[in-house]
């Protein structure tokens, strides 16, 4: 069960040249997990993580935006499970790893919508747009 995610530091930059007129941006992302430290005091697990949304064309890189941060798991047998997954094959017990990592990018993406307006960056999912509906005269000839 997640207890809690915290967001720990956020850089953003913007290195596009207003001069230039970009007509394809690329927006990538990657979440990675850094490190699993277990509380045994409390019985948690920490989860430490980084997640980029990189801007770039095929030439160069436009910008990003990256999120540090850890994320709090408390489960009666996450110890064992855990730690000997992540020390193992530094992976997360796969029973819980899409839990916490929809986890992690809901919570980063939502920050990273408002960031990347702020840096005059696209937002880094595709937003609906409502459009005006084209009205056609059609006669019914019954």
């Amino acid at each position: 069960m997640i207890a809690n995610i915290n967001i720990i530091n956020i850089s953003a930059s913007n290195k596009i040249d207003f001069k230039k007129q970009e007509k394809k941006i690329e927006i990538g992302n990657m979440l990675s997990i850094k490190n699993v430290v277990e509380n045994t005091d409390s019985k948690t697990i920490a989860i430490s993580f980084e997640f980029k949304i990189i801007y770039k064309t095929e030439k160069e890189e436009l910008g990003d935006v990256i999120f540090l941060g850890s994320l709090l798991w408390k489960e009666d047998d996450s110890e064992n499970t855990f730690k000997t997954t992540w020390e193992k094959d530094k992976k997360l017990p796969e029973k819980h790893s899409f839990v916490i990592m929809n986890s992690i990018l809901r919570k980063c993406i939502l920050s990273a919508i408002d960031i990347a307006q702020q840096i005059n960056m696209p937002p880094p999912i595709n937003i609906p747009v409502i459009q005006e509906k084209k009205v056609q005269n059609i006669e019914y000839i019954g």
